[in-house]
This record gives structure tokens, sequence and C-alpha cells, in this order.
């Protein structure tokens, strides 16, 4: 929380003087290099409180490290960061310059005059997004998502405690105040995947060359970490980094709201991601993957029309089937189809509310008898879910998904 500052009430020489001797804001911005200092808000806390910004920096970022030990570890790396009311996000990515794709303008024109009523200094008509525009533009999509995503919950930041322990309204809804996490949601958009890899061998203990979302249970955060030159470099296109962004952003709020403690069923949650992630382009999609089993990442982009052919094959595992997985390498490009198409399905004809329905029973509280790290209770627990938030069960869903596909797509 930002303290209210007062008037000074000193001569203006007084004044002048008395900054001299104390440690100013002003005096802060000249000592930072260049790069640092950002050109829409030149750093001044007005500017910086009116764009939603908590700070630039320094700022805790997950067990035992925050952003001075990540500018130690990646000594190079000019990492621009920025604190916004639920997001901490450090960013690498250099300038971008908008293709001449007339819809792509067209929807950066529109972000961007958005973005501008929090930034007067920023130019819709601007055909370059340099480093500092590209981050504030990730933070005003990050926090418009968690915005959508609580609208859907019908939830605000004080639907949850802001303390450990604390119900509200005599209901569960985690330990802390940003969606029942005790931290912000820490988004790493690295541009070399050299840094990705030496982040993550420093301070998650693994190394692995494409995304990672880590829980740091000790400090109370999700991460989500990436670079652009993961993917064999299609991540430098700002329209697929803001896709793969919404999507793995989407499975961090899905794990943190009312505290990471269970593991949401995979078809349900991939589904979800890819959902929220299309509606941003259907062009540049995402999949899970693991250590043993890279995903097949298809460029296949009219999944309507995918989905409307292979429905009657043997293609995709059926809903009993995709209902039990618990591992991202169980997935085949088919069933990510699928699961997209099913959560499609359930959004457009059961709305927010039988999502909200089914989150909720899925995210019952820790302790109340049900033991959501076995298979067979969390089985258990989705059938309930289903009932209660569709009316369905495993096998009438199957059968009222495959009707609405055939009606809905279409066939080319």
């Amino acid at each position: 929380m930002e303290a209210t500052r007062r008037p000074m009430k000193a001569f203006p020489l007084a004044a002048a003087l008395l900054c001299l001797c104390l440690p100013g804001s002003a005096q802060k911005r000249k000592k930072l290099p260049r790069w640092k200092i950002d050109p829409y808000t030149r750093n001044d806390p007005k500017a910086m409180a009116k764009a939603g910004y908590v700070s630039f920096g320094p700022f805790p970022l997950g067990d035992a490290h925050g952003t001075e030990e990540v500018e130690k570890a990646l000594a190079k790396a000019k990492i621009r960061w920025v604190e916004t009311a639920h997001f901490r996000i450090g960013s690498t990515l250099p300038a971008w310059t908008l293709p001449f794709d007339p819809k792509i303008k067209k929807k950066y024109r529109a972000e961007l005059t958005e973005l501008k009523k929090k930034l007067p200094r920023v130019k819709p008509k601007t055909k370059r997004l340099d480093p500092w525009l590209r981050l504030h533009l990730f933070a005003h999509r990050c926090e418009k998502l968690y915005a959508d995503f609580c609208r859907r919950m019908k939830v605000t930041d004080a639907s949850f405690p802001d303390k450990p322990g604390t119900y509200i309204d005599n209901k569960y809804m985690g330990e802390g105040k940003f969606l029942g996490m005790k931290q912000k949601y820490v988004v790493l958009l690295f541009d070399k995947l050299t840094d990705h890899v030496r982040y993550l061998s420093t301070f998650v203990g693994t190394t692995q060359k494409f995304a990672k979302r880590h829980h740091f249970k000790n400090f109370g955060s999700l991460l989500i970490c990436t670079a652009a030159e993961l993917e064999d470099g299609r991540l430098k296109n700002d329209v697929a980094m803001h896709c793969h962004v919404v999507w793995n952003v989407t499975h961090n709020l899905i794990d943190g709201y009312k505290l990471y403690h269970v593991d949401i069923p995979v078809w349900f949650k991939e589904g979800a991601a890819h959902w929220f992630g299309r509606r941003v382009d259907p062009k540049w999609n995402n999949f899970d993957q693991n250590e043993s089993s890279t995903a097949d990442m298809r460029r296949t982009w009219r999944w309507e029309v995918a989905v409307r052919r292979m429905i009657d094959s043997d293609k995709y595992a059926p809903f009993a089937d995709a209902s039990r997985w618990r591992d991202y390498g169980q997935i085949s490009f088919y069933d990510h189809l699928a699961i997209w198409s099913r959560i499609d399905f359930l959004m457009k004809t059961f709305g927010d509310e039988g999502f909200r329905k089914f989150l909720d029973i899925m995210k019952a509280p820790p302790g109340n008898g049900a033991d959501l790290t076995s298979s067979k209770e969390i089985i258990k627990v989705q059938r309930k879910a289903m009932q209660e938030a569709f009316g369905m069960g495993p096998l009438s869903f199957e059968m009222k998904w495959k009707e609405w596909v055939k009606k809905t797509y279409p066939i080319r």
C-alpha cells in the first residue's frame, strides 16, 4: 500500500536544499542507467500510480529471491521490471515492428488506445513497439485477463483474505488476497534462451528448453517463465507471445484460485487455456509438454473445422478416458482439439455460471475430508462437479457435446 504524500510547506530554497540532502525519487532516477528509465512515465510516482503500477522494482518474486538476485545471476540481461496490482513482471523482450497485416494493425491500435488512457505518452498509431512499450502492453494484458477471470468467477479483491487462516463470509477462499494465493503472479519474459535456462537452473532447480510454470510453495507465488527464442523462435512475434502468455497465465489463475492445493483435471485446465488463448488469435496455439514427451505442435488453426471432421472418428480419446488424465504427455494433437471444443461447448451452453460452479466444487477447502492428491478422489469430486455445474455425467456429456459440434461447427 502506497503511503499518502502530503505537500511540502517549506520555502522553495529550503525545499531545494532539503532535496540535496535526502535521497528523493528524482535523485534515484538520475542514478539509473538510461535503459531503466521508462519513457512513458519517466519513473514519476504519480504517472506510475495512474498506470496502476506499484513499482519498477526491486520486489520479491519467489522462494528466497527477488529482482536484485535475478539481476546478479543474469548480469548481462537488461531486465525491465513492473509490479501491478496482481502481477510482478520482468521482460528483456526487444523492440518489435508491426507487420503490414491490416487486421494486426487494427488490433494493436485498439490495444494501444486502451493503454493510452493509463499512459498518455503512448501513441496508438505507432508502428514499432519499443522494449518498454512491450512491457506496458503485457502488464495491461495480464491485468485485463485477471479482471476477466474475476468477472467470470464473480469475485473481487475483497472476496479473498488478507492473511492466512481467514474465512470470507464463512467460506474458504484461499490463504491470500491474490485469488487466494499469498503473493502476486509472476511473469518472466526473456528474449534469449540462455537467460531462461539460467534463471530456471538458479532459482527453480531445473533446466528445460520450453516454457515453465512453477509454484513457489514457501513464498506463495505462481510463475510463468518463457523466452522468445523458444519453440524455434516463433515467440519472437508479439502476437504469438501474447497468446502464449494468456494461455499460461490462464493455467496459473485456475491453479491459484482459492489457493493451489489441488491439481484441476488436465482436460479442463488445458482446454480452458486453449479457449482463453484462442480468443486472442486462433493462429498461435500452445501445447503443454514435459521432459519425457514433446508436444505435437501442428500449425492447423481452424480447429472448428478439424473437430467437425474428426467427431465420428477414433483419432481422439473419449471423455471417459480424458477425464482421468493426470499428465500432459498423454494428450495427442487431436486430443487437444477435443478438449478445447468440450470447453467451447460448456462455455457457450452453460456460460460463466457453469465454469464457476465447476471450479468452486473442484477447489473444496483442504482438510475437508477429501484427499485431492488421490487420482480416485479427484475423479469422484470431478463427477460431482460435472453433475452440479452442468447436469451431466461423463457419457451424457460426450453425447451432447458431439451433437452440439455437428450443429455448430462448419465442415469446411
